[in-house]
């Protein structure tokens, strides 16, 4: 999903759920401060890809202001935008899921991972330099987290991780 926005005030958050308010939540958005209600940013928020189907998709915005920003457009990604049919097949490999304090990634050397709560705040980077490599991630708490794996070529492929 890319999302163009505008946010006068300070960050807020927008979740994206599947069939209801209180649905799967398959994707989130940490919107900062973009200066005002006209100047717009292109964000593209880490994302769980739902099992294939029909879905209604419902966006919750959460902040403290009342007019908290301006959503210009949505543009959804996937099949239709020319990938090809294994579009929705992960390269990459995490395991074990859950984890304890560390998780090993296949699949994903020369990339770039981004760690994030389930807020949206972004909690660390990695740099990927092996096929196949630990990440020690002893100090996330509990519960579930995002993986957005940034390959070399531009690909993105995001996961849901859950630390014990």
């Amino acid at each position: 999903i890319d999302v163009r926005v505008a946010n006068p005030n300070a960050s807020c958050f927008v979740y994206f759920r599947l069939n209801s308010y209180d649905g799967a939540l398959f994707s989130f958005l940490s919107v900062p401060s973009t200066g005002s209600v006209t100047s717009w940013q292109t964000i593209s928020p880490a994302t769980v890809y739902p099992k294939e189907g029909v879905y209604d998709v419902y966006m919750i915005f959460q902040g403290s202001a009342t007019d908290m920003l301006n959503v210009n457009w949505l543009k959804f990604k996937g099949l239709s935008s020319g990938l090809s049919t294994n579009a929705f097949e992960s390269e990459v490999e995490v395991y074990p899921n859950p984890f304890t304090d560390q998780f090993t990634l296949r699949g994903a050397a020369g990339a770039r991972v981004e760690v994030y709560g389930m807020l949206g705040n972004l909690i660390s980077t990695v740099s990927i330099e092996r096929e196949e490599q630990t990440l020690n991630l002893s100090n996330l708490r509990s519960g579930y987290h995002l993986l957005k794996v940034i390959k070399s070529d531009g690909n993105i492929e995001s996961f849901k991780v859950l630390k014990r």
